[in-house]
């Protein structure tokens, strides 16, 4: 028998992000003298920092926070795409005399 399953973190929150201030790091990848490419060692290849401690994030949590941000802009879109279908209805509507 096996003791209890450690309860798994839920809701984790949105993290304020910041490009990573490395000089030289351009999304994540740093040119080298000869032109050889590489991966920050600064924000491990993401681009990205942890702004309160200028830290990277592990691997998991830039995908949580990265996916996150994607959520919120596909929810506006939405939200965008129902605006403007309900505007065309509207003008339709106004154009036909209504």
């Amino acid at each position: 028998m096996s003791g209890p399953r450690p309860k798994r973190q839920t809701g984790t929150q949105k993290r304020p992000l910041l490009k990573c201030p490395y000089r030289d790091c351009t999304d994540g990848i740093v040119k080298g003298m000869f032109g050889s490419r590489s991966e920050c060692a600064t924000c491990n290849g993401s681009g990205l920092v942890d702004a309160d401690s200028g830290e990277a994030l592990p691997d998991r949590e830039i995908i949580r926070q990265l996916l996150m941000r994607f959520e919120e802009q596909r929810l506006k879109i939405q939200q965008l795409e129902e605006s403007r279908q309900w505007l065309e209805n509207r003008l339709s509507r106004y154009e036909r005399g209504r």
